[in-house]
C-alpha cells in the first residue's frame, strides 16, 4: 500500500456548483475552483498505477495552510470522486472504512491518501 500524496487545497464538488443557461435553460454545474482543484489532481494522480476493484478502505491525512480549517466531509467528498475519476478506486461508494486527521500550520496543502482493499 503506497501512499498517495495530492497537492493543493481540496474543494468540495457538493458546496461548490453554478448555473450556466444553455438553449434557455438552467444547467448546474460544479465551480470554477473545484474544476481547476479537480483538472490539478487528476494530473498528480497520472503517476500512481494502483488500481482498487470493490470494497476499500481509506485514510486520509490533510496538511492543511497556515491556520486555515474547514469541514472533514467538503475535504473527503471532493477528493473520493477525483479518486473515483482518476480510476485508482472503482466506485467511492465502496469505501467501507476510513480515517482522517488534519493538521494545521503547514506553508502550502498537501493531502496523504493510503488505499487498501478489503477482503
Amino acid at each position: 500500500m503506497s501512499t498517495i500524496t495530492v497537492t493543493g487545497r481540496p474543494i468540495s464538488k457538493k458546496n461548490s456548483k453554478r448555473i450556466i443557461t444553455v438553449r434557455g435553460r438552467p444547467i448546474l454545474i460544479s465551480s470554477k475552483a473545484y474544476l481547476l482543484f479537480e483538472k490539478s489532481a487528476l494530473w498528480q494522480l497520472k503517476a500512481y498505477k494502483e488500481r482498487h476493484q470493490g470494497p476499500v478502505e481509506v485514510h486520509y491525512v490533510f496538511e492543511m495552510k497556515g491556520k486555515m480549517d474547514t469541514d472533514f466531509d467538503n475535504l473527503i467528498s471532493g477528493l473520493n470522486d477525483v479518486l473515483e475519476k482518476a480510476g485508482i478506486i472503482d466506485n467511492d461508494k465502496n469505501i467501507q472504512f476510513g480515517s482522517f486527521a488534519k493538521y494545521h500550520g503547514f506553508k502550502d496543502w498537501r493531502t496523504l491518501i493510503k488505499i487498501e482493499d478489503i477482503g
